[in-house]
C-alpha cells in the first residue's frame, strides 16, 4: 500500500497539481445540491475503499478489521491529497505512506 501512495504522490507531481482535484472537492460542493453527484463520489469513495480492503483481505486481515481500515486509509489520503493542493507538494502524502505499516501493526 505504501508503494501506491508514494506512486500517487508522484503522479500529483506529474500531472494532477495541474489538471485533476480530490474527490472531496467535488462532493462538498455538489452533495447538497445534486444527488446524482453525490452518489458518483459515494460510489468512487467506496470503490477506492473495496480496492484498500481486498488488498488487506489478500493480506489475511479479519474481513471487519479490512474494511475498517480500508475507510481509514482512503480518508487519509483524501485528506492528504486536500492539504497536499493547499501546500503545493506532496508531503502529506509521503507522510501517510510512511505510517501505514504502523497502522497495520495494531
Amino acid at each position: 500500500m505504501q508503494s501506491l501512495i508514494y506512486d500517487m504522490a508522484g503522479f500529483f507531481q506529474e500531472k494532477l497539481k495541474l489538471e485533476g482535484v480530490p474527490i472531496a472537492s467535488i462532493a462538498l460542493e455538489t452533495s447538497l445540491i445534486s444527488e446524482p453527484l453525490r452518489k458518483v463520489c459515494q460510489e468512487a469513495y467506496t470503490s477506492f475503499q473495496d480496492q484498500f480492503t481486498e488488498k488487506l483481505l489478500h493480506a489475511r486481515v479479519e474481513e471487519k478489521r479490512a474494511r475498517e481500515l480500508g475507510i481509514v486509509i482512503n480518508s487519509m489520503i483524501e485528506g492528504a491529497f486536500l492539504i497536499s493542493f493547499t501546500r503545493s507538494n506532496v508531503e502529506p502524502l509521503f507522510l501517510v505512506a510512511k505510517q501505514i505499516p504502523t497502522l497495520l501493526q495494531q
